[in-house]
């Protein structure tokens, strides 16, 4: 009888024993999965080619490296036209860094894009989207709108207007990515 006792009492510990081993196992191969879905968590940006102001193909991945501040407008959108001196001001401040800005046209008017970029003449590429392909990848559904993307070309934040204005928070939130 105490033989049984002692038999049944191991046999306890031996279950117990082996639940244990059997959930640290779980964890192991669950926690790495756990860790990669968390860094993976990035959106990569949605590449594509466009013509600039200048006649000049300006491809998204061939910034790869740098810092992009996409900015998506409309001719017919004054927010979007005063966005222009912003956008040039960060431009300047970050020439000697890796960080460009592009702007998208989505309003799908050629005439009125050239116009544009011409009364404007900014340093950086003013680009037309005559369909609102790109819009559509970034599901940009109203302008202004703008996409920061790290060096990796991963999306990381969009940027409101009034974040665009403030001019310290944006140096410092592309100095925090430049220095990633």
């Amino acid at each position: 009888m105490a033989s049984e006792i002692i038999i049944k009492n191991r046999l306890k510990h031996i279950g117990s024993f082996s639940i244990t081993i059997i959930c640290a196992v779980i964890l192991a191969l669950f926690l790495p999965i756990q860790n990669t879905r968390a860094q993976n968590n990035t959106q990569a940006a949605a590449n594509f080619t466009l013509k600039s102001q200048l006649g000049e193909n300006i491809k998204l991945s061939e910034l790869r490296g740098k810092i992009v501040l996409l900015n998506f407008w409309a001719p017919r959108c004054g927010i979007c036209l005063h966005q222009f001196s912003l956008l040039e001001k960060l431009q300047q401040q970050n020439r000697k860094n890796d960080f460009a800005v592009i702007s998208v046209d989505i309003g799908g008017n050629f005439k009125k894009f050239t116009a544009t970029a011409k009364k404007h003449g900014t340093t950086f590429p003013m680009l037309f989207d005559s369909e609102n392909n790109v819009g559509a990848l970034y599901s940009i559904s109203t302008v202004p709108a703008s996409i920061l993307i790290d060096q990796d070309g991963n999306i990381r934040s969009t940027v409101s207007a009034d974040d665009l204005k403030n001019s310290k928070k944006m140096q410092q939130i592309i100095q925090g990515l430049l220095n990633e």
